[in-house]
C-alpha cells in the first residue's frame, strides 16, 4: 500500500520542482500557438459577415421612425429624403420631415394628410396658421391652448416647435411640452424619457463616467503604492462607501419630498415612490454592508498586509497602472467594427409595419441565415472580450513573476513591464485565445439556454422554464469557476512558460494543496477588490448628480436615469482598475507558494517581510517543510 506521503502526492499531486537552473523567469516558448490561429480565423469570418451586411443592409430601416402612413422615414421612396420623425398626435403618431426644426413658431405647422385641403397638404408640408382662427387651428390640432398644450392633441397638425434629433426623432426640447406628448404611465414613455434625458446631458454622462471615473481609479491605484495609507485606504474606503451609500438614500429621499411639495406637479407619484423606494433601497444595502464588515474585520487585516505586497510591486513597476488603458482601446478597437457589422447584420431582416392601438410599429423578421449570421458575431464578442481580458491577466502576471523571482530588485522598472508586454503578445497570445475559448463556449451555451427561456416563457411552459434556470444557474457556476482556474493557469504560464492544459492541471493541485491560503487570500483580496469598484462607481454617481442638480435639473425629465447610466460607465473603468490588483494579488501568492515548494527556505526568492506575514497569516493547511528543487 502506497504511504501517506505519496497518497497525498497522488492526490493533490507532486509539490513543483524548479527547472534546471532555475534563477528568475524562465526561458519563453510559443503555447497553444494553433489557437491564434483559430481566434484570428474567427475575426476574419466576422469581417467577411461584416462586409456583405454593409453591402446589403440599411441600418436607417431599423432605426429610422415610422409615420401615420406606415413609411420608414428617410427609407421609404415616397419619405427618402425626410428622415426624422416629427410627432405630430398626443399617441405617438407622427410625420417624416427634412430636420427638426431648432426654434418654436406657433405660427407654422406640421400636417398629416387631413380633411381640410387648405392647411393639411400632406407630407413634411409646413403650413402658415396666420390666416385660420382659434378655432379652426384647435381643430387642427386637437389643442385648446397653445400656452399649456392642454387638449386632446388628436389633430392632423402640430405647431412647429424646438427639438433635438435623438436616433432621428424630432424630441421637443421644453419638457413641459414633451410630458403632453407622452402619457406619463405609459411603459414606453418612461423609456423616451430615458432616452431623452441620456442625449440631453450626453456630455456629462460621458466625462463622468470616464473622464473622472478614470481619474478616480488612477488616484486610487496612485494611493495603494504607498504602503503607509494602505491601512486608511481601505478602512477609509469601507467608511466611505458606507457614507454613499447613506448619502445617496438622503438625497434620494429628499429629492421625492421636494417633488411632492411641488405646485404644478411636475413629477408623477409613480417617480416619487420610486425615489423613495430606491432611497430606502441604498439605507438597507448600507446597514448590510456594515454587518458584513464588522464580521470580516481580522479577514480584512490579513487583506490588508496582501494589498501592501501587491502595492509593492506595482510602486516598483508603476506604468502598470496603464494597462487598464490598454484594455480598453483594445476592446474599443473591437467593439466599433463589431457594432458596425450588427446594426447592418440586423438590418438585413424584413422590415413590416403594423397598427396597434391606432400607432404604426416596426416589426422586423429574420431568415435562419440572418439569425445563425447573428450568433455567429456573438460568439466573436464572447471570445474576443475575453481574450482580452486573459491578455491583461498575462501580462501582469509576467510582469509580477519577474517582479518576485529577480533577485536584484533595482534590475526591476518601467521597462520589465514594456518586456513583458512583449513577450505575452509574441508567446502566449495562443493561450490567452485557449482559455478565452473555453469561457466563450460557457458563455455561448449561456446564451442559447436564454433564448430557449424567453421562448418557454412566451409559450407559458413554466415545467420548462424552471429547468432552463436550473441549467443557466449550473453553467454560471462553471463559468465563474472556470475564470478562477483560467487566471492561475494563466500565471503558471507566466510562471514556466508551459501550455494552458499543462498549466491548468498543474494550477489545479498548487490550488488543491494550499486550498486554505488561496481561499482566505482570494476572497478577501475580492471583497477589498469589490470596495474599489464600488468606491470609484459611488463617488462618481455621487459627483455626477451634484453637478447635474446644479447645471441641468431644468432640462430633464428626472436625474436618476443620467445618473444610473453615469454608474453604469464608471463601473465598467472601475472593474478593469481592480482586475489589476487582483491578478497582482494572485500572482503574489502564487509565487511565493511555489517559491516554497522548489526551494529551500534560506533559498527562496521571497523578502523576509512576506516570509513572516505569510508565515503569522497563513500557515494552518501547508506542512511545516522544504522541499529540495528539483525533487519529488
Amino acid at each position: 500500500m502506497p504511504s501517506p506521503k505519496n497518497a497525498d502526492e497522488m492526490s493533490l499531486g507532486k509539490p513543483l520542482t524548479a527547472p534546471p537552473d532555475f534563477d528568475g523567469p524562465v526561458k519563453r516558448r510559443c503555447t497553444d500557438f494553433i489557437f491564434t490561429l483559430l481566434l484570428i480565423g474567427s475575426w476574419v469570418g466576422m469581417t467577411i459577415i461584416g462586409i456583405d451586411a454593409v453591402k446589403n443592409g440599411n441600418p436607417a430601416a431599423l432605426i429610422n421612425g415610422i409615420d401615420y402612413n406606415g413609411e420608414v422615414c428617410g427609407v421609404d421612396s415616397s419619405v427618402e429624403s425626410d428622415p426624422d420623425l416629427y410627432y405630430i398626435r398626443f399617441d405617438g403618431t407622427g410625420v417624416c420631415v427634412g430636420g427638426c426644426p431648432d426654434e418654436t413658431d406657433f405660427n407654422t405647422l406640421y400636417a398629416c394628410i387631413g380633411t381640410d385641403e387648405q392647411y393639411a397638404l400632406g407630407g413634411s408640408s409646413q403650413l402658415n396658421c396666420l390666416g385660420a382662427d382659434a378655432l379652426q387651428c384647435e381643430q387642427l390640432t386637437g389643442i385648446t391652448d397653445i400656452n399649456t398644450f392642454t387638449g386632446f392633441g388628436n389633430g392632423t397638425c402640430m405647431y412647429q416647435i424646438r427639438s433635438i434629433d435623438v436616433l432621428n426623432r424630432c424630441l421637443f426640447y421644453d419638457t413641459n411640452i414633451s410630458s403632453m406628448f407622452i402619457t406619463v404611465e405609459d411603459e414606453s414613455s418612461y423609456i423616451q424619457q430615458f432616452m431623452s434625458d441620456i442625449y440631453t446631458a450626453r456630455n456629462w454622462i460621458l466625462g463622468f463616467g470616464f473622464g473622472v471615473s478614470f481619474i478616480f481609479g488612477f488616484v486610487y491605484c496612485m494611493l495603494l503604492r504607498i504602503p503607509g495609507v494602505v491601512w486608511f485606504l481601505t478602512w477609509g474606503s469601507i467608511l466611505t462607501v458606507i457614507g454613499l451609500f447613506g448619502g445617496l438614500g438622503y438625497l434620494c429621499w429628499e429629492k421625492s419630498v421636494e417633488w411632492d411639495e411641488e405646485i404644478d406637479d411636475v413629477h408623477s407619484s409613480n417617480q416619487i415612490v420610486a425615489a423613495k423606494i430606491i432611497g430606502i433601497i441604498f439605507w438597507v444595502i448600507g446597514a448590510l454592508f456594515i454587518c458584513f464588515s464588522l464580521f470580516m474585520c481580522k479577514r480584512i487585516e490579513l487583506a490588508n498586509a496582501i494589498m501592501k505586497e501587491s502595492a509593492r510591486a506595482i510602486l516598483k513597476v508603476p506604468i502598470m497602472v496603464l494597462m487598464p488603458v490598454f484594455e480598453a482601446l483594445g476592446l474599443v478597437l473591437f467593439f466599433v467594427p463589431l457594432v458596425y457589422y450588427g446594426i447592418n447584420v440586423a438590418s438585413m431582416g424584413d422590415l413590416s409595419t403594423t397598427e396597434v392601438s391606432g400607432i404604426e410599429v416596426r416589426t422586423v423578421s429574420f431568415s435562419n441565415e440572418i439569425e445563425e449570421k447573428a450568433w455567429y458575431l456573438l460568439f466573436c464578442l464572447f471570445w474576443t472580450t475575453q481574450f482580452i481580458v486573459a491578455m491583461g491577466q498575462i501580462i501582469v502576471a509576467l510582469t509580477i513573476v519577474t517582479f518576485y523571482f529577480t533577485r536584484d530588485k533595482s534590475k526591476i522598472g518601467n521597462g520589465t513591464f514594456v518586456s513583458c508586454l512583449f513577450k505575452g503578445m509574441f508567446f502566449h497570445m495562443g493561450t490567452a485565445a485557449f482559455g478565452s475559448l473555453v469561457i466563450a463556449i460557457i458563455e455561448m451555451i449561456r446564451a442559447v439556454i436564454a433564448y430557449f427561456q424567453k421562448k418557454f416563457s412566451a409559450m407559458g411552459n413554466k415545467v420548462a422554464e424552471f429547468l432552463m434556470c436550473c441549467c443557466q444557474c449550473c453553467f454560471w457556476c462553471l463559468e465563474k469557476c472556470m475564470k478562477f482556474m483560467n487566471k492561475n493557469a494563466y500565471i503558471q504560464t507566466a510562471l514556466f512558460s508551459t501550455s494552458f492544459c499543462k498549466s491548468s492541471k498543474e494550477a489545479f493541485f498548487l490550488i488543491a494543496r494550499n486550498i486554505l491560503r488561496v481561499g482566505a487570500v482570494s476572497l478577501i483580496s475580492e471583497f477589498l477588490v469589490i470596495i474599489m469598484k464600488v468606491l470609484i462607481c459611488m463617488a462618481t454617481m455621487v459627483v455626477v448628480y451634484l453637478a447635474l442638480d446644479s447645471e441641468l435639473s431644468s432640462k430633464l425629465y428626472s436625474l436618476i436615469g443620467p445618473t444610473l447610466f453615469t454608474g453604469v460607465l464608471a463601473y465598467m473603468v472601475a472593474s478593469v482598475f481592480a482586475e489589476l490588483f487582483s491578478m497582482t494579488t494572485s500572482t503574489l501568492l502564487q509565487c511565493f507558494i511555489a517559491d516554497e515548494e522548489m526551494f529551500e527556505h534560506d533559498n527562496m526568492h521571497a523578502e523576509k517581510e512576506m516570509k513572516e506575514w505569510m508565515e503569522d497569516h497563513c500557515s494552518g493547511d501547508h506542512p511545516k517543510k522544504t522541499v529540495i528543487a528539483g525533487t519529488g
